[in-house]
């Protein structure tokens, strides 16, 4: 565990390793991807914004108006695709780095994660969100809405099946005054070798 830092430092983090360009599967509204567009990254914004359970199309379609209004200033071309759709659209060790944050179910997780490896360089860095949950009332939430489980179950098969020694853990217990919203949701990451 990565101690008193959150996703929102792996701008800076970058930055120091002389990234350019990356990926964050699963966009929603663009929120975290435009942090790395603001500080000069190319970004890669994947996501199909399509009707999943309760939300329906319209909501979805707005929600990807709203990315593309946040987003098209930016540096970020966004793609309406699915994860396994899209990775076939990069070449192999294009991107310095990529940030899973799509559908949460164990296999998805994993074929993102053994998919989207594959498009990062050596020495690139892939991490994602949602890894465990520090919420003392996560534990009051159905088991079936709790899919960081899914997340972390898919990650730890990787890790132990790849042998990778380097993984981190990181998230912040309180976020600090310029970080929009306390994410509860620790996120993970490891350096392609």
């Amino acid at each position: 565990m990565v101690p008193d830092c959150s996703r929102d430092d792996l701008v800076n983090l970058f930055h120091e390793l002389s990234y350019n360009t990356g990926a964050e599967i699963g966009v929603w509204e663009g929120e975290f991807t435009e942090k790395f567009c603001r500080a000069g990254f190319k970004m890669y914004g994947i996501d199909p914004w399509v009707a999943r359970g309760t939300e329906s199309q319209w909501q979805q379609n707005a929600r990807y108006g709203r990315a593309l209004i946040k987003l098209s200033p930016a540096r970020c071309d966004l793609i309406r695709k699915t994860s396994s759709e899209a990775v076939k659209d990069f070449e192999d060790e294009s991107l310095d780095f990529v940030y899973i944050d799509g559908m949460h179910k164990y296999s998805f997780v994993y074929e993102d994660i053994v998919e989207w490896t594959k498009k990062v360089r050596v020495g690139g860095a892939i991490c994602g969100h949602d890894y465990m949950c520090t919420d003392p009332q996560i534990e009051t939430v159905p088991l079936k809405y709790q899919l960081h489980r899914e997340v972390k179950a898919a990650v730890d098969r990787y890790i132990d099946e790849n042998n990778i020694e380097d993984f981190y853990v990181f998230g912040r217990s309180k976020p600090l005054i310029e970080e929009t919203k306390n994410d509860t949701m620790l996120s993970w990451l490891f350096f392609k070798k």
